[in-house]
């Protein structure tokens, strides 16, 4: 992977499992809504829709126990609202 969307896990942990995609994709969504790349890491979520910051959010927990499923993320109500 980009080490610009490499989750924790990956870099500290050295094992990881499909989390760390979930994580990306996070980090994806946050720059497409920011306009920003990746090399701005500071995350500053004043310009995103609440419903976008909690998904973001959930997406890219360090601790990967806690961070929202891939089949979680589809179903959030932020995703719901702009796929209908």
């Amino acid at each position: 992977g980009t080490w610009n969307y490499m989750a924790p896990e990956m870099i500290f942990q050295g094992s990881y499992d499909e989390r760390v995609d979930v994580y990306a994709l996070g980090l994806i969504l946050y720059f497409m809504l920011e306009l920003k790349t990746p090399e701005d890491r500071k995350i500053d979520f004043q310009q995103c829709p609440a419903a976008a910051m909690d998904l973001i959010n959930k997406m890219i927990d360090n601790d990967p126990a806690k961070r929202i499923t891939l089949d979680e993320a589809l179903r959030h109500p932020f995703l719901q609202h702009h796929h209908k």
